[in-house]
């Protein structure tokens, strides 16, 4: 499933200028990220960085899981936990952290 993400894109410049767009992309998370970009730019660009915008309501359950495993920022594992709560995955006796209740 494509999942939409904001990609800031830096253009390759000669000298010391640095050039560099945001654009709104759906990419699949399940394949290589990098690929897509690429695939998508080629050798317009030099680096890229993106992050996902889609709400993850609508991201399938085992994407979900692979995406809170992955993740290193606590606040975002834990609304995605949040979600997977939702959908039935963690039961009551799980703790959540305090900072977020």
């Amino acid at each position: 499933m494509k999942t939409k993400c904001e990609v800031t894109l830096f253009y390759k410049t000669e000298g010391f200028q640095s050039l560099c767009t945001t654009v709104e992309l759906y990419l699949d998370l399940d394949d290589s990220i990098e690929d897509q970009v690429f695939g998508i730019y080629g050798d317009k660009i030099n680096d890229f960085r993106w992050k996902e915008l889609t709400p993850y309501k609508e991201v399938p359950t085992m994407t979900l899981f692979k995406m809170q495993f992955l993740e290193q920022d606590t606040d975002k594992q834990f609304t995605m936990k949040k979600e997977l709560w939702t959908r039935g995955y963690y039961g009551e006796t799980d703790r959540m952290c305090p900072k977020h209740i």
